[in-house]
């Protein structure tokens, strides 16, 4: 039985990564999610969901439900929709930890065929050195 985690109280820890971004900008993640709906097919431990660390008290997660990249921003226990992309689109939270730096999410493909199911992204803070 795998541990809940406390942060989401969804899915055990092992299924989400934790974005840092800082403050002063430069940090990248990129990689493979998993659809939320293939959740326990999970044999090379590719994450359900990005939680990014937004610095006060909204929590921001990044998942995929098989057709699109979705971004929602939760604030008091309410979620709010923030985003729905697709392969080759892209969304910019500006002013991301209110820093005057804009976090970008992209999402680079989607592959249907694969099994599980999965969408490769990109979140990009700021300029790349």
């Amino acid at each position: 039985v795998s541990s809940m985690d406390q942060r989401t109280g969804l899915l055990p820890v092992n299924d989400i990564v934790n974005f840092d971004s800082g403050t002063v900008g430069g940090t990248h993640w990129s990689g493979k999610i998993i659809s939320i709906s293939h959740y326990g097919e999970n044999p090379f431990n590719p994450p359900t969901i990005v939680m990014l660390e937004s610095g006060d008290d909204s929590r921001w997660f990044i998942g995929f439900n098989d057709v699109h990249v979705t971004i929602n921003m939760v604030e008091n226990r309410v979620a709010f929709p923030k985003g729905t992309l697709v392969a080759g689109q892209s969304q910019t939270i500006s002013n991301w930890r209110f820093s005057d730096i804009d976090l970008v999410i992209r999402v680079n493909e989607i592959n249907a065929s694969a099994s599980p199911v999965y969408a490769h992204i990109e979140i990009t803070y700021g300029s790349q050195p």
